[in-house]
């Protein structure tokens, strides 16, 4: 899988079995024309994923979409409609409902190692994400770009810490959020700071009783003073135990903490080859298989879920998230105060 044709074609001649007779396409009517394809891995910047989706629906395959699928609510809710009323599967890419680690810490959870409620969740994100090209001063990347992203990193990064927590707990209600932009890079616009405070709620699907468990999140993605990375999230319950783990990582340890936060036991796990692997196998099986096996637990619904409490923490900064904000950049509040504070200084 690549994003050009060449390199398509390049990665299929070294990875894929010659008798396959791989082929790589640069447009999308000519894959979605192809009787071989069956379905459909909508890998591009969100920006493009609505036109997509639209085709690949209407020539009736299913379709597997990177998070967050849309840049708002309001485009994800579109992408999952489409494929509604095309009656056809629409998969999504959050890829931890289906880690190893994930399914460890249900079971730790219902086991009652923390006790008998989830009381608190928080998480702390500190560093860059890995992602390159964050210090150019003329150009920016496809994920500091709205118009292809829908936001800053929170975005691209922080839709799975929220979505494991959707997973696991139930939905977050109640969602209260504040972005700024403290970069002194004029070239990036985007928010780079974000803090969210909500509050989980019911569900049919939560693993331990969380309703009313408070939830507060912090990314600072800022760090221009190089601070160590950060990446801790900690869950607490009833009985003053909690479980404190790195949120992001499908293979990094979990530790068992009593009330007076001495570890009790920790948790290892062997880093998978492909980290996508487990999900994209229940896809594939659902897809091939049907109602005869486990189904995805990821799809449109949840990914729905995800993109509200994105927009509810980013409202204020882009003056709404219902319209094309990416086109009106000049409005928005949280860069016009940034704005305001360079020139202040």
């Amino acid at each position: 899988m690549r994003r050009t044709k060449g390199a398509a074609e390049s990665w299929a001649k070294n990875n894929v079995p010659a008798d396959q007779k791989c082929k790589g396409y640069d447009e999308v009517d000519e894959l979605l024309s192809d009787p071989r394809v069956t379905a459909v891995y909508i890998s591009t910047p969100p920006g493009s994923h609505l036109e997509i989706a639209k085709r690949v629906a209407l020539a009736g395959k299913p379709a597997y979409i990177e998070k967050p699928v849309g840049r708002c609510y309001k485009e994800t809710s579109e992408i999952v409609e489409l494929f509604r009323k095309s009656n056809v599967k629409c998969f999504t890419a959050y890829t931890s409902r289906a880690f190893e680690r994930t399914s460890a810490v249900v079971k730790i959870l219902t086991e009652g190692a923390i006790g008998e409620r989830v009381t608190s969740i928080s998480y702390t994100c500190r560093g860059s994400g890995l992602v390159r090209g964050l210090d150019s001063e003329s150009q920016i990347p496809w994920r500091l770009d709205a118009s292809q992203s829908g936001g800053g990193l929170v975005m691209d990064i922080g839709c799975h810490l929220l979505d494991r927590i959707d997973y696991i707990f139930g939905p977050l209600i109640d969602v209260v959020g504040e972005a700024k932009n403290c970069s002194s890079n004029k070239v990036q616009q985007v928010e780079n700071i974000v803090h969210l405070k909500a509050t989980i709620g019911s569900s049919s699907w939560s693993c331990i009783e969380s309703k009313g468990a408070s939830v507060q999140c912090v990314w600072d993605f800022n760090n221009e003073k190089n601070e160590s990375p950060i990446d801790e999230l900690i869950i607490r319950g009833s009985n003053g135990g909690c479980l404190k783990m790195a949120g992001m990582s499908p293979s990094l340890p979990i530790s068992v903490l009593d009330a007076d936060d001495k570890v009790i036991k920790t948790m290892a796990f062997k880093a998978p080859e492909h980290a996508t692997q487990p999900l994209l196998q229940l896809v594939t099986d659902e897809i091939r298989l049907g109602s005869s096996v486990i189904p995805s637990p990821s799809n449109g619904e949840n990914a729905l879920r995800t993109s509200a409490v994105l927009d509810a923490a980013l409202n204020a900064y882009y003056g709404n998230r219902s319209d094309e904000f990416w086109n009106r950049s000049n409005t928005w509040p949280g860069l016009l105060l940034r704005e305001q504070t360079i020139k202040l200084v």
